[in-house]
């Protein structure tokens, strides 16, 4: 039996990136809908083709999107995990942002991110990094002494042990997404209290959950059966996303 369910989880996985690819495809890798709208991509994603089509749709993670395009413009994005510079680039695109800071431990991701810069024209507001402690992210937010600053961290897992200082979260003018990856890793529930318990208690705190996509203005996921669709509007989760917002009250 569970040779039998792998299997199906397997066959499902390939039918999704199929038709997630196909959607990516028909548009030319550009996102046409969301805060994002105009975004240029490449096929060379270092993140899971299952979201391509998603984001060019302007679907992809649009709950935070939405968020962080309502707040207050910032000057400097800090992104932990950027992937293929989706969230830095489509932030530049809809000027929430005037300049980003990346970093991305896989090559591949760090070569993605430039080229999707170059296509966006972007070059030269995106600097882009392997690995960072947190020495260099407090160097790099201590010489962006200019308005606000946006810190977007996805490190699948190991944000627990990179926020483990309570100083971190004294910057000033600072507001911190972090996407939380310990349900989904089966960690126990005391690493994102203790987590949570680091966050000094003049600073708001908040969490984020996936909430389901509406389509209805997407025409081409009309004519998709509704498995197919399904599918298509499926980030691929194994349980629901969740982000864990930290701000300073100003907007």
């Amino acid at each position: 039996m569970k040779i039998f369910e792998a299997f199906e989880k397997a066959v499902v996985k390939l039918r999704r990136k199929r038709v997630s690819k196909a959607i990516f495809k028909h548009f030319g890798g550009v996102v046409v809908g969301g805060n994002f709208k105009g975004l240029k991509l490449t096929f060379k994603t270092n993140t899971s083709s299952g979201v391509l089509g998603l984001k060019v749709l302007g679907l992809y993670e649009k709950e935070i999107i939405d968020y962080i395009c309502s707040q207050k413009k910032f000057n400097t994005l800090i992104n932990l995990g950027a992937g293929d510079g989706y969230y830095p680039l489509g932030l530049l695109k809809a000027n929430q942002i005037s300049k980003a800071i990346c970093f991305e431990v896989s090559e591949k991701g760090r070569n993605s991110i430039l080229e999707n810069s170059i296509l966006n024209d972007a070059s030269k507001r995106i600097e882009v990094f392997g690995k960072a402690t947190g020495q260099t992210v407090s160097e790099v937010i201590g010489k962006e002494k200019k308005g606000r600053t946006l810190l977007i961290c996805d490190i699948e897992g190991g944000e627990f042990e990179y926020f483990k200082e309570k100083e971190f979260f004294n910057i000033k003018n600072c507001m911190w997404i972090i996407e939380l990856h310990d349900r989904v890793l089966g960690f126990n529930k005391k690493v994102r209290e203790d987590l949570l318990a680091r966050i000094p208690e003049n600073l708001t705190v908040s969490i984020v959950k996936s909430k389901p996509v509406d389509w209805s203005n997407q025409e081409i996921l009309e004519d998709l059966s509704d498995n197919d669709r399904a599918l298509a509007l499926s980030e691929g989760r194994k349980i629901i996303g969740e982000w864990l917002i930290i701000s300073d009250n100003e907007k």
